[in-house]
C-alpha cells in the first residue's frame, strides 16, 4: 500500500489549518481506505469539530459550487463540485459523532472505514480500531458488536465492500450481521434502494447477490422474490447476471486482451467489439439523478429470471407475473416513474428476444420502439442467458445464431437508427387527412405507424408513395 494521493488544491485552501482559527478538519472513512488502496476517488467525506455546515457553506462558496445540506440536525452538508474532467466531485463534511475524532471513528461502522488524517498531513493515520492492518490482511471487521444494530444497513454495505474489495468478512462480523438482518425492514427504502443500486453497480453483482443468500439476507432485501420457492431459478438468475458481468467487462472500452482470449468471448468480441464505447455510453446513461441504465438492467434481468412463484397464505405457491412482483419492488424501494418504465420495458424486452427467431427489418423497428431505452441492455441480457443454459459452453451453432442476432439489433442501433429505428417523417397527420380526406382521431396514428414499418421495410420512400400506399391499404380494408 502506497501513501495517499494529496488533495485537490482549490479544496485545500480552503480548509482551515491547524493553527487557524476555525474548526478542526480531517479526511475520514472511505476516501481514506481507497487513498490507502490506490483506487481512484472522487468523493471525499470530512469529519469536522464544530459548524460543519458553515465550513461546508464556505468551501462550496470558494469554489464556486453547489451546496446542500444533507442534514441539518446531524450537522451534515454536501458540496457538490461540476468538474469537466472527472464530471462532478462529492465534498461531505458532517460534525464528529461524540466530543473527539477518536470517538467518532469507533462508532463507525467497519475498522476500513473507521480511519482518518490531517487534509495538510496525509502520512499521519489516525487508525483506533486496526483498520490499516484488516486492510493489509484482506479482512473486514465491524466497528463494534453493536454495529449493524446501530444502522441494519450496514448489513448491505458489508456485503457491497467485502465483493467490491475482495475481503474476507470475520466470523464474529458475520455473527452479527446474521443477527441484524431482520432489523432491515426498519431503514428506510431510499437508503435500502441506494445501497442496493451500488450492489448492482459493482463489477460482478452476481458475487453480492450470491453472498446474500449465504447471510440469509435474501427475503429481507428481496421479498417479492422468497429464494426457498425456487433455488433453481435463483441459481440461473446469478449465472446469468455473472456472464452478463463478463460480456460487459470483455466489452468495456479499455480492450482487455486476456478477457477477449476465451473462445466464446474472443468470439462476443469479434462480432461486437466496434460498438464497445456506444455500448458504454448506452448503459451509463442517468435514468434518475446517479443512477444509470447498468444497475436496473441487472435488477431487471433478476426479477426477469428468479421465476414467477411466490409462497401463498398457506405455503403452496401462487402464480405472479415478473412483472407484477417489479412494479411491486419498484414501489417498495421508491424507485422514480422513469425508472420504474425501464425495468418493466427490460422485462417485456427480454420476453420479446425469447420470441424472435428470423430478425427482419420490422422485428428490428417494433422492438426498438418498444423498448427504446432499454434495447441494447437487454441484447446482452439475452446473450448472457444463451451462456447460463447450460454448465459448459453452447454449441457453436447456437451461439453463433445468437450472436448473428445480437449483432443485427446492435448495428441498428448504433449505425442504422434513421433507417431501420427513427426513419424521417414522410408525411403528417395533417396531409393524411387533407389528401385523403380522412376524419381526425386515434386511426390517424395508428396510419402514420404503419406508414413507418411500410417505410422501414422499403416498401415506400417519398411523400407519394406514402400517400398511394396508404389509400390502397384503406382501400382493403385493413
Amino acid at each position: 500500500m502506497m501513501r495517499a494521493a494529496p488533495l485537490p488544491e482549490d479544496l485545500l485552501a480552503l480548509l482551515p489549518r491547524r493553527s487557524d482559527e476555525g474548526p478542526r478538519v480531517w479526511l475520514v472513512g472511505g476516501a481514506v481506505r481507497d487513498w490507502l488502496l490506490e483506487r481512484p476517488i472522487l468523493d471525499l467525506d470530512f469529519a469536522v469539530e464544530g459548524d460543519a455546515l458553515a465550513l461546508a457553506r464556505s468551501v462550496a462558496d470558494g469554489l464556486q459550487a453547489d451546496y446542500y445540506p444533507l442534514d441539518p440536525s446531524r450537522n451534515t452538508g454536501r458540496v457538490l463540485v461540476q468538474d469537466s474532467d472527472t464530471g462532478k466531485r462529492i465534498y461531505d463534511f458532517a460534525g464528529l459523532r461524540g466530543p473527539d475524532i477518536l470517538t467518532d471513528l469507533r462508532d463507525r461502522d467497519f475498522t476500513i472505514n473507521a480511519m482518518a488524517v490531517d487534509p495538510f498531513d496525509l502520512g499521519r493515520l489516525i487508525d483506533p480500531t486496526g483498520g490499516l492492518r484488516d486492510l493489509k490482511e484482506k479482512r473486514l471487521r465491524a466497528c463494534s458488536d453493536s454495529a449493524f444494530l446501530s444502522d441494519p444497513l450496514r448489513v448491505l454495505r458489508a456485503v457491497r465492500l467485502s465483493q467490491m474489495l475482495e475481503l474476507r468478512m470475520e466470523a464474529e462480523t458475520i455473527t452479527s450481521l446474521k443477527a441484524a438482518t431482520h432489523l432491515i425492514e426498519s431503514v428506510s427504502p431510499e437508503r435500502v434502494r441506494d445501497e442496493l443500486m451500488r450492489i448492482f453497480g459493482l463489477a460482478e453483482p452476481s458475487g453480492a447477490l450470491r453472498l446474500m443468500l449465504h447471510l440469509n439476507l435474501w427475503e429481507a432485501v428481496f421479498p417479492e422474490l422468497p429464494a426457498r420457492t425456487d433455488g433453481a431459478a435463483v441459481e440461473t438468475a446469478l449465472r446469468t447476471l455473472g456472464h452478463a458481468a463478463e460480456i460487459l467487462a470483455v466489452l468495456d472500452p479499455v480492450h482487455d486482451e486476456e478477457r477477449a482470449a476465451d473462445a466464446i468471448l474472443g468470439s462476443l468480441v469479434w462480432r461486437l467489439g466496434r460498438y464497445r464505447q456506444a455500448i458504454y455510453e448506452n448503459l451509463n446513461a442517468e435514468v434518475a439523478p446517479d443512477r444509470a441504465r447498468r444497475p436496473l438492467l441487472f435488477l431487471a434481468g433478476l426479477f426477469h429470471l428468479v421465476g414467477c412463484s411466490s409462497i401463498g397464505p398457506n405455503g403452496p405457491a401462487m402464480p405472479c407475473p415478473a412483472e407484477a412482483r417489479m412494479k411491486l419492488a419498484a414501489q417498495r424501494l421508491r424507485l422514480s416513474r422513469r425508472e420504474s418504465r425501464f425495468l418493466l420495458r427490460v422485462l417485456s424486452a427480454m420476453h420479446e428476444l425469447r420470441r424472435i427467431e428470423d430478425i427482419s427489418p420490422l422485428v428490428v423497428y417494433r422492438y426498438f420502439n418498444q423498448a427504446p431505452d432499454a434495447g441494447v441492455g437487454t441484447v446482452l441480457l439475452d446473450l448472457a442467458s444463451q451462456l447460463a443454459k447450460q454448465p459448459g459452453p453452447p454449441s457453436g451453432e447456437d451461439w453463433e445464431a445468437a450472436l448473428a442476432k445480437s449483432r443485427t439489433l446492435l448495428e441498428a442501433a448504433f449505425e442504422r437508427r434513421e433507417e431501420l429505428i427513427n426513419p424521417p417523417s414522410l408525411v403528417d397527420g395533417t396531409k393524411l387527412i387533407s389528401s385523403l380526406g380522412l376524419r381526425p382521431g386515434p386511426e390517424i396514428g395508428r396510419l402514420l405507424e404503419r406508414i413507418r414499418e411500410a417505410q422501414v421495410e422499403g416498401l415506400i420512400q417519398t411523400e407519394e408513395q406514402a400517400l398511394e400506399w396508404t389509400r390502397r391499404w384503406i382501400q382493403a380494408g385493413r
